[in-house]
C-alpha cells in the first residue's frame, strides 16, 4: 500500500522481493530464486541497509576454522549472483565449466606437476562476486589444477 509516496506493509515481504524497489517487483518468485536454500532466503530477506559486512577479524576466524560456508554476500549482490549463475548453468552446463573455459582459459584440468611447480597449473583471479566483507579486503581466488590447497603459510 502506498501512502504519501511511501510504501507501507502490514506483513513482511517475501524474500524474493526485499532487495528490489517496488516498481521492479515481479508477480511471482523468479525461477532462479525458487529453490534458494534457507541460508540464502535469510540473506535475501535482509535489506541491504541492514546488512553488516564481515570484519577482517571475522574473515580470519572463518578461514582459520575452514568454515567458508559462513561467508555471505550483500543481499542485493546475492540476488544478482544467483540470477547470473542460473544463466551460466543454462549456457555452459555448470558454473565450473564456465570458470574453466572462460575465466581460466584452461583446455584441460590436468596438472603437469606438483602444486605450484608449473605456472600454468595455477591462476590467481579477483573474485567476480566477492563476499560481503569489509570493503578494504581484496578477495582473490587461487585456482590450481592439482586440487584443493587448504592454506598457504
Amino acid at each position: 500500500m502506498s501512502i504519501n509516496g511511501k510504501v507501507h506493509r502490514s506483513s513482511p515481504l517475501p524474500y524474493w522481493l526485499v532487495t528490489l524497489p517496488p516498481l521492479e517487483w515481479p508477480a511471482q518468485c523468479p525461477a532462479f530464486l525458487a529453490e534458494a536454500g534457507e541460508k540464502n532466503r535469510q540473506i535475501l530477506s535482509t535489506p541491504d541497509s541492514q546488512y553488516r559486512r564481515q570484519s577482517w577479524s571475522t574473515v580470519q576466524e572463518i578461514v582459520a576454522k575452514d568454515r567458508i560456508d559462513l561467508f555471505q554476500r550483500v543481499p542485493s549482490d546475492l540476488r544478482r549472483y544467483l540470477e547470473y549463475t542460473a544463466q551460466l548453468k543454462q549456457q555452459y552446463g555448470s558454473v565450473m565449466d564456465f570458470v574453466v573455459k572462460e575465466r581460466l582459459k584452461w583446455d584441460r584440468v590436468v596438472p603437469r606437476g606438483k602444486p605450484f611447480e608449473y605456472a600454468d597449473d595455477t591462476k590467481i583471479l579477483h573474485n567476480d562476486w566477492p563476499y560481503g566483507v569489509d570493503e578494504k579486503i581484496v578477495h582473490l581466488v587461487v585456482w590450481t589444477k592439482t586440487g584443493r590447497i587448504r592454506r598457504l603459510e
